[in-house]
């Protein structure tokens, strides 16, 4: 039976996941791992940020999937965690996270949007966060030190936040701030974080404890 699930609370957690396809994800990690290898670590990036996130939930949790919600990796997820699945809409990464943070804004008073790249990632950051946006912030970002960002939090979404963003590159953090300003909102940045993306950041795994990657 699948864990129970809790409509009480008016915050939300959107966890961003691909399905974890050999050759399909963490590609820039294939000069050091097999792209089966790859898969696998993705898969148990994936765990660890569902643990995480649902262990003590201080929000409910939401696992948004790409290509769609098929994929018995996610079916697994839905049983064995306390969260709902829903599928990404959009061309580009803006777009999905934009149709999400929409869909989600329409049923609670504010939400983080994770991916699943960062293992130093914890509830006290979630937690955080959503006390930031307690006291009046319209949007509370955690960077990436690869240029990036690790999680976003919001109370109100607008596509401009995304719309030609470069996704992927050095300077998505610079732009995304660029757009705050644009769009006048109070915003507040937090410490800057480590993705695992590329073959240098494979050494920040040493010392995290990583669930074992499942067969579903």
């Amino acid at each position: 039976m699948p864990p129970t699930l809790s409509t009480a609370n008016p915050a939300t957690i959107i966890i961003f996941a691909k399905a974890p396809e050999a050759g399909k994800v963490k590609t820039r990690l294939t000069t050091q791992l097999s792209p089966a290898a790859a898969a696998a670590l993705h898969q148990q990036l994936v765990l660890r940020t569902l643990d995480m996130a649902t262990e003590e939930p201080v929000a409910t949790v939401e696992l948004w999937c790409a290509p769609d919600s098929s994929h018995p990796f996610f079916q697994y997820c839905r049983e064995n965690y306390p969260l709902s699945l829903h599928e990404q809409v959009g061309d580009d990464l803006g777009q999905r996270m934009h149709h999400a943070l929409e869909n989600v804004l329409t049923r609670s008073q504010s939400c983080l949007i994770v991916g699943t790249d960062c293992p130093q990632l914890t509830r006290r950051h979630l937690a955080d966060t959503f006390a930031s946006l307690g006291t009046g912030y319209d949007c509370v970002i955690t960077p990436a030190t690869d240029g990036g960002y690790v999680m976003l939090g919001l109370k109100q979404s607008n596509a401009a936040l995304f719309d030609g963003i470069r996704w992927g590159s050095a300077s998505v953090y610079e732009q995304t701030l660029a757009r705050l300003e644009s769009l006048a909102w109070r915003w507040q940045a937090k410490t800057a974080l480590n993705d695992v993306d590329h073959p240098c950041d494979l050494a920040l795994l040493e010392g995290i404890d990583l669930p074992a990657p499942i067969s579903p």
